[in-house]
């Protein structure tokens, strides 16, 4: 098919391209003098940054100035930044006291006035929106702008729009509400800002992600930045040392640990599915790192998560593999032996090598340390279930902090007051009962309707990808009900960006079919 051209002679389309070029050399010259200049000027007015400080932060004007330029001509490169910095970077960076991060510096999720007042100034104090935002709202505005511009604007729903949308509604509504009667309005944004990064990447995966090459892009930018955190997670390990296991001190987020299953899942699907062999092997790779990482980060609720979807997880792929049945017996079988041996020895250990025992050994019977936090979540959720009983049909709305029917310690950030660890009860008490039954009817069409769209491919990445979307939505919702997760941008951006992959699978199916279909027809 030839594209029809605008110009009225080879001429002229000749000569808007020299123009075009001489432009584009006159852009990238400006570029680089101003990068030269800032840099300049950071050396003369700032004696104490060194060189290597200096050519890090020309690097980071200049990656600030490339990327808008890259998601304006392609959108779909917003969605890949932002799933690489979902994977590495960290979206409390301030936290990592224990560790001192080399990431923890390249603030992408938290507001840019607090990344000002991180490096001592107030200047930024009136930018309350983070680099994350501003990276999804350049894609939404590209995505949309450059599809009017072209005529081809068709807005995809996928196959889980209007439950996420009718979810989003009781969102909005006790946003609004809670602002409306007192909230605080800066900590009401805070609460709700991973469910609207929910919602928008959610909406650009489905029309953004068309073709196999895109999700086989996105599987290689999970598996390795997957496994540059894990190598974090090693490194942290080094620097903190032993005692980072004998005080239970976090080498990494909390958020990490469920990422970091990723890699098994991932390795798992592929090497059952027939998958891309190089991305195979990279993943089989990883795993004994990430595995090493997750028992070093001694996060019991990410071992949750990863038990409430690894069963589920083998029958799904059972069903949808039958010639692959064989090796999913045989792995299920090794897996009940494997744990007929390790369970009884670990069951009181005390090592991080005895995590996955002592997660399962502490539901009903905690040590002192896991019991004391047991405590701490049961007064907790106390709290949110009678907060949640003052209004029960709507909810109370953002921005109010839970009520403190059980007096709870105090702890260093207020944050908690309006955020608790039980993800689950906090949208239940914020959106009330029409609002959490919007929120599991979302959760509950993805699992059983993604299962079937599952059964529909063929396609081994698009079969990976979809499986990993089921299975990263149920460990959200375990690890929601143990953590702060449904509130913490990094996990309800990849959750979105699976999903929202998931909902077209049939569609990027069918293209693949197609294609498939011409390449075969005889010349």
């Amino acid at each position: 098919m030839i594209e029809k051209s605008y110009y009225p002679s080879v001429n002229e389309l000749m000569a808007a391209q020299r123009s075009r070029r001489l432009l584009l050399s006159f852009l990238l010259a400006g570029v680089v003098l101003s990068i030269f200049g800032a840099m300049v000027v950071m050396a003369i007015m700032s004696e104490r940054m060194s060189a290597l400080a200096i050519l890090t932060a020309g690097l980071g004007i200049f990656i600030a100035m490339a990327i808008p330029v890259a998601i304006w001509n392609n959108p779909r490169v917003g969605l890949y930044i932002l799933l690489a910095c979902t994977m590495v970077l960290e979206a409390f960076p301030m936290d990592m006291n224990n560790y001192p991060a080399p990431t923890k510096y390249i603030m992408v999720w938290p507001s840019v006035n607090s990344m000002g007042r991180q490096f001592g100034t107030t200047a930024l104090d009136p930018i309350k929106v983070s680099v994350a935002e501003l990276i999804l709202l350049l894609t939404v505005l590209s995505w949309l702008i450059r599809s009017i511009v072209k005529r081809d604007l068709k807005f995809e729903k996928g196959a889980f729009f209007w439950y996420v949308a009718a979810f989003m509604a009781t969102v909005v509504n006790g946003l609004v509400y809670g602002i409306m009667t007192g909230g605080n309005s800066t900590m009401a944004l805070w609460e709700v800002r991973s469910l609207f990064y929910f919602f928008f990447v959610y909406i650009m995966a489905a029309n953004l992600i068309t073709e196999r090459k895109h999700v086989d892009i996105l599987l290689w930018i999970t598996i390795i930045m997957v496994g540059v955190r894990s190598f974090l997670g090693v490194h942290a390990w080094s620097v903190l040392g032993t005692e980072t296991v004998e005080r239970r001190y976090k080498l990494l987020e909390h958020t990490d640990s469920l990422f970091f299953t990723l890699l098994f899942f991932l390795a798992f699907i592929l090497t059952l599915s027939n998958g891309d062999k190089r991305m195979k092997w990279v993943t089989l790779l990883l795993v004994p790192v990430a595995i090493f990482s997750t028992l070093m980060n001694q996060r019991r609720a990410g071992m949750a998560a990863f038990f409430v979807a690894i069963i589920p997880t083998i029958l799904i792929l059972y069903s949808v593999l039958p010639h692959r049945r064989k090796q999913v017996t045989r792995f299920l079988v090794g897996l009940a032996l494997f744990n007929a041996v390790y369970l009884p020895v670990a069951w009181n250990g005390e090592g991080a090598w005895a995590l996955p025992a002592r997660s399962i050994k502490s539901i009903n019977n905690p040590s002192e340390r896991d019991a004391s936090s047991d405590y701490y979540r049961l007064m907790e959720d106390t709290n949110l279930k009678l907060t949640r009983d003052i209004r029960p049909l709507l909810g109370v709305g953002f921005g109010i902090p839970f009520g403190q029917f059980l007096a709870l310690p105090r702890l260093t950030t207020d944050f908690l007051q309006y955020m608790p660890h039980n993800s689950v009860l906090w949208i239940w008490m914020r959106v009330g009962h029409v609002g959490f039954f919007c929120f599991m009817l979302m959760i509950g069409v993805v699992l059983i309707k993604g299962i079937h769209i599952v059964r529909e491919v063929r396609s081994p990445s698009l079969l990976t990808v979809g499986v990993l979307a089921v299975a990263s939505t149920m460990m959200l919702f375990a690890f929601a009900k143990y953590d702060l997760q449904l509130c913490n941008p990094r996990t309800m951006v990849m959750v979105a960006m699976f999903v929202g992959v998931l909902s077209v699978l049939p569609k990027i199916q069918a293209q693949e079919s197609e294609r498939e279909a011409e390449e075969a027809k005889p010349a």
